[in-house]
């Protein structure tokens, strides 16, 4: 394969950080953005999933003893704006990042519910999306992709019957099956990168699991009794001509001995 003649782009990437109000300290946001700032990092992209919007789901009814105590949607959406000012906070004076989010399935229930209650449409996902573009970031919908140095970045790619890939080693079946290098999240597993052999140009694409930016050892309540095998923290990674150059994983706990 020739060397490349791409100039290489460094890029921060954060996982699903699923903020809500039941995880009241935003000071992880604020350790993220500081390292990005200290370390000059040109690019941050979020692959979504940046808040849980319980008060959107599907799964519990509020006429249940348990969806009672879900937040409301205002809760909800200050427990962001709360999470993106501490972000935001982190930032050094001269530094300004170029900022991108693929939303997940989670920012995705907020216009799932909308869609489903036509009454307040345009008045509830358009919300969030406005917050998200207040505080500096592109965005994309759930399921769109984000690219950058011609790698793929999205929440979590999807298979040909439009679902997303799963099962035990969704890695391996998405660098089967992609055209181009992947990052992405959802499964809270930072796993990779995988590079696959192709017949093409690169030769080959890489695909990287970025895990979780959850405070370290936090578990959603929805996998208390399933959870294995989940990662903390965020990756630092190296991108040139479709392909991940270099990777580093920073723990939530390294983040904290240092900036907190």
């Amino acid at each position: 394969m020739a060397e490349s003649t791409e100039p290489e782009v460094r890029c921060l990437v954060i996982g699903d950080a699923h903020d809500s109000p039941a995880i009241p300290d935003k000071s992880r946001f604020k350790w993220i953005a500081r390292y990005a700032s200290k370390n000059k990092i040109p690019f941050i992209k979020s692959v979504g999933d940046w808040a849980t919007f319980d008060s959107g789901s599907q799964y519990e009814s509020r006429a249940t003893i348990s969806g009672r105590s879900k937040p409301s949607f205002e809760e909800d959406m200050q427990s962001l704006e709360a999470s993106l000012l501490a972000f935001r906070s982190g930032f050094g004076k001269n530094y300004k990042p170029r900022l991108g989010i693929t939303f997940g399935n989670h920012e995705n229930r907020i216009r799932q519910w909308e869609n489903q209650n036509p009454e307040v449409e345009g008045l509830v996902y358009s919300r969030l999306c406005e917050l998200f573009s207040q505080a500096g970031f592109s965005f994309k919908h759930y399921g769109e992709w984000d690219y950058l140095a011609g790698v793929g970045f999205t929440h979590i790619p999807f298979n040909v019957m439009g679902r997303p890939f799963g099962g035990q080693n969704p890695e391996r079946q998405i660098a089967n099956n992609a055209k181009h290098s992947c990052v992405w999240g959802h499964t809270h597993k930072g796993r990779g990168p995988l590079s696959v052999s192709k017949v093409g140009q690169n030769q080959r694409v890489d695909v990287l699991d970025v895990g979780s930016a959850l405070p370290d050892g936090h578990v959603e309540g929805y996998a208390l009794n399933s959870q294995s095998g989940w990662t903390y923290g965020i990756y630092d990674l190296a991108l040139s001509s479709g392909l991940i150059n270099s990777h580093r994983f920073i723990s939530m706990r390294e983040l904290e001995n240092t900036y907190g």
